[in-house]
């Protein structure tokens, strides 16, 4: 089975990413905006209509998202040679059963996928003492400094940081919290926030949410219609700070790394069983 998309065909796989924007937002963004030879996108369309797709290595960190009816996903899985590298999978919960029968999983947390509009925005009031500012490409050392410090590594684009919404807050000109911009997609008005980030000492007072708040706000000004986020569903506070700004949940996700099993993986697991049986 061919099952590899044509560059002519993409118009067909948006129709149905569409349907599900938020949760595909990444993925449109790629198909729209990347060459065809970035990335490796396999899809069906079955005589019902029914859709699958895979996509994989339209990043460095070898990314896979999935998305479409479990079967159809499950077939294209087992019929490309996925080569054996470390991936970052971006997937729904439902398809975790099909990805254990052919990865390993390395790690992986479970998501929600928050959104919010310019209608359910509630804007936060900053009364704390911290000093908030917007960042600008002069700040990218100091951004990555910061984020290094936390152990988060986040690699930082010029035109983004223009185009985008970044916002730092400062005590005595040291920088304590931090929140932006993954992408924007113009074509579909739709913007992905992240790196939301505060020091552990000054956590507690606020600062999420008045970074969060601003970046929205600055997003929304520039006429984005929907901003969405990821966040750990075991983040409470998190969880709380967003629901207070407006964000609501659209849906679930796993995020994680797998490995591609090998013959001697399968192998192992087969001898397991039938040891187990006898």
């Amino acid at each position: 089975m061919d099952c590899q998309i044509k560059k002519q065909n993409i118009d067909e796989i948006l129709f149905y990413l569409k349907k599900e924007k938020v949760y595909s937002i990444y993925c449109l963004w790629v198909l729209e905006n990347f060459p065809s030879n970035q990335f490796n996108l396999y899809y069906i369309i079955d005589k019902k209509l029914n859709f699958g797709m895979v996509i994989s290595n339209f990043t460095k960190k070898k990314f896979l998202f999935l998305a479409g009816k479990e079967s159809l996903v499950q077939k294209i899985i087992n019929t490309i040679n996925l080569p054996k590298k470390n991936y970052l999978l971006t997937a729904s919960p439902r398809y975790l059963p099909l990805i254990k029968k052919k990865f390993i999983i390395k790690e992986y947390n479970h998501q929600y996928r928050m959104a919010v509009t310019n209608e359910t925005f509630h804007e936060f009031k900053n009364k704390s003492d911290y000093v908030i500012k917007k960042m600008t490409t002069s700040d990218i050392n100091a951004m990555h400094e910061f984020y290094l410090h936390a152990n988060q590594e986040i690699n930082f684009d010029q035109q983004l940081t223009e185009q985008g919404a970044f916002y730092g807050a400062f005590i005595e000109n040291k920088l304590i919290g931090c929140a932006g911009t993954h992408f924007i997609d113009k074509i579909y008005e739709h913007a992905e926030i992240g790196n939301i980030y505060t020091d552990k000492n000054y956590r507690g007072q606020g600062i999420a949410s008045a970074l969060t708040s601003l970046v929205t706000k600055c997003l929304i000004n520039k006429k984005i219609t929907k901003i969405s986020l990821s966040v750990n569903i075991d983040n409470k506070i998190a969880c709380r700070i967003y629901k207070k700004l407006g964000y609501q949940i659209v849906a679930k996700n796993i995020e994680g790394i797998i490995v591609k099993k090998n013959i001697l993986d399968i192998s192992e697991h087969l001898y397991k069983y039938i040891r187990i049986k006898k």
